[in-house]
């Protein structure tokens, strides 16, 4: 039993390995080919990750590699979540943020206004 739950947490390591490396291509192929990410591309992503493992590491038991994908993207997806609801309220985090938000996305040079200057902490 402790050695099939071994195999299952290698297992997951190695599809969340997979997982991280399959985004990074995929980003930057379609930076490379000039198109915008959508709210598609990480399930579709993530399908072709789980694809790709069960096709790797067929010989392996079945059983384990399902369950060490479901571990895998249990953990991503609680990962996720929680960065998703963390928000940085610090001063400079803030600047930051309204930056971000006033500027379309991009970041270009902000310049502060007098207020700003006389109250920001360095």
């Amino acid at each position: 039993m402790k050695e099939i739950f071994i195999k299952t947490i290698k297992q997951s390591s190695m599809f969340l390995l997979m997982e991280i490396i399959m985004i990074l291509i995929a980003t930057t192929i379609l930076f490379l080919i000039n198109i915008t990410i959508s709210p598609l591309h990480l399930p579709i992503i993530t399908i072709l990750t789980v694809i790709l493992f069960l096709e790797v590491y067929r010989k392996i038991n079945i059983k384990v590699n399902i369950f060490g994908a479901i571990l895998a993207i249990f953990i991503f997806a609680i990962s996720s979540l929680i960065v998703g609801k963390v928000y940085d309220v610090t001063a400079d985090g803030n600047t930051y943020h309204k930056l971000l938000h006033f500027s379309g996305g991009r970041q270009r040079r902000y310049r502060y206004n007098r207020r700003d200057r006389d109250t920001a902490r360095y």
